[in-house]
């Protein structure tokens, strides 16, 4: 749902504040479960999508993004 979300669906049958809220997270929400099913199925050494997310979050920094 969120890959097709982030690729332009609408979501339909839920409330307008819930539209919303999905719409704005679905794009890092889709870079996150493709990097998840990666490192979890493919490779432990999958690299981290810090600067995709850092673009999609249009260059703000946040705690996905931050190094610890």
């Amino acid at each position: 749902m969120a890959r097709a979300i982030a690729g332009g669906a609408l979501p339909e049958g839920i409330p307008e504040q819930a539209a919303a809220i999905l719409t704005r997270h679905a794009p890092v929400t889709a870079a996150m479960a493709t990097f998840m099913r990666a490192f979890q199925q493919e490779s432990r050494s999958t690299p981290y999508p810090d600067e995709e997310i850092s673009r999609l979050l249009g260059g703000q920094d946040c705690a996905l993004t931050q190094a610890v």
